[in-house]
C-alpha cells in the first residue's frame, strides 16, 4: 500500500533502544523537544560569534517557544510516570531496564508532535503511573496513534478503532468496548447473509438437478 504524509508533519515515537550514557534524565527528556535543543544551539553560535542583536532576538523566542519552562515540563512528566523528584539529575544509565523506557516514553511525550505513535505503552508502569498516562493521552492535542493489549486503557484514551481482517481495515468510533459490540452486530449480520446466499445456492441447485434434462 502507499501512506502519504503531508509536509512538515511532526511524528513523534518511542525509541526501542536503552539508553545507557551518562546524561542526567532529565536532560535526555528534554531533549525530546528538538525545536528547543536546536533554539538553544542556535542561541550558543550567536552568543559565541559576537553577534548581540541576534542572541536577543532568540533569546526573546526562547521564551515563547517555552524555553524557560523545558526542565519544569519534563520533570512533570517524570514524576507522572514515577520517577523521584531526587532522582532526575541521576545519569540515565544508573536507572533500571524499566525506569529508562518510562524515561524514554517521557522524551516522547515532550517532543512537539503533530502525531504520536505509542506501541504497548503500559508495558513498563504501575497503576499510578498509567493512570495519569491516561489523563496526559485524553488531553494531547495531537493524531495519537495506539496499539495495546490492555483493554481498560483503550477504553480511557481512543474514540476510534481500526479493525484489519481479511485483509480488509475497517473504522469503527467509539472505545474498545463499544467497538466490541459493534463487531458483533457485523459478524452476526455477515453469517446471516452468508447463511441466506447458501441457502439460495442450494435452492438453485436443486432445481438444475431437477430440471437438467429439460
Amino acid at each position: 500500500g502507499e501512506c502519504e504524509v503531508p509536509a512538515h508533519l511532526s511524528i513523534a515515537s518511542v525509541a526501542q533502544e536503552l539508553p545507557h550514557s551518562q546524561r542526567p534524565v532529565i536532560e535526555h527528556v528534554i531533549d525530546g523537544d528538538e525545536a528547543l535543543r536546536d533554539h538553544e544551539r542556535r542561541m550558543q553560535a550567536a552568543e559565541s560569534a559576537g553577534d548581540g542583536l541576534r542572541h536577543a532576538a532568540l533569546l526573546a523566542e526562547y521564551e515563547t517557544i517555552g524555553g524557560y519552562t523545558a526542565r519544569s515540563r519534563a520533570a512533570a512528566l517524570l514524576d507522572g510516570l514515577g520517577f523521584e523528584a531526587a532522582a532526575i539529575d541521576r545519569p540515565i544509565a544508573e536507572f533500571s531496564g524499566g525506569l529508562r523506557m518510562r524515561a524514554m516514553l517521557a522524551r516522547a511525550l515532550m517532543c512537539r508532535s503533530d502525531v504520536l505513535l505509542l506501541d504497548e505503552p503500559t508495558n513498563h508502569l504501575d497503576l499510578d503511573a498509567v493512570l495519569w498516562l491516561e489523563g496526559w493521552l485524553r488531553a494531547y492535542p495531537g493524531t495519537l496513534v495506539l496499539v495495546s493489549h490492555d483493554r481498560e486503557f483503550l477504553d480511557a484514551v481512543v474514540g476510534r478503532i481500526l479493525h484489519l481482517r481479511d485483509r480488509a481495515l475497517s473504522a469503527y468510533s467509539g472505545n474498545f468496548s463499544r467497538f466490541e459490540v459493534q463487531l458483533a452486530a457485523n459478524t452476526a449480520q455477515r453469517r446471516a447473509a452468508d447463511d441466506k446466499l447458501r441457502r439460495e445456492i442450494a435452492h438453485v441447485r436443486s432445481f438444475v438437478e431437477r430440471f437438467r434434462a429439460q
